[in-house]
């Protein structure tokens, strides 16, 4: 239990820092999309991701790229935690099976080994042309 919170912890740090790197280039994207129109028909706002960025930080400031970053990280951060967390525990789950399969396996392997040594001791002793000790 208290590894699946350790886990569900870090998920959530990874995916809000993770989000955080990415969302100025997704704000960009965003406006890009989005833009209007200027004041001349047909006049776009920004003319490439580069000027956006630029118009972004000199309109308002470092904080204008992340504006709406909390809203995100409240979806991305559980998201993350969840998925991470899920993929962990069945990962490990899957190395306890396969370690217990193969123990299995072993153990049947073992006694089939032994069965047919058990088995064929009087073939190989049928086979064997009689010694006559002197």
């Amino acid at each position: 239990m208290l590894e699946s919170v350790y886990r569900f912890t870090l998920g959530s740090i990874a995916g809000a820092t993770g989000a955080t790197a990415v969302y100025p280039i997704d704000l960009v994207k965003t406006r890009m999309q989005n833009q209007r129109t200027g004041s001349y028909i047909g006049e776009l706002m920004y003319t490439n991701s580069l000027d956006c960025f630029k118009k972004v930080l000199r309109h308002e400031g470092p904080a204008g790229l992340y504006r709406g970053l909390v809203p995100q990280l409240m979806g991305v951060a559980p998201e993350k935690a969840i998925k991470l967390t899920v993929r962990d525990t069945l990962r490990v789950a899957r190395y306890n099976v396969i370690r217990l399969l193969a123990s299995t396996l072993n153990v049947i392997r073992t006694r089939f080994n032994q069965g047919e040594r058990f088995r064929s001791r009087p073939i190989h002793e049928v086979r064997r042309p009689n010694r006559v000790q002197v």
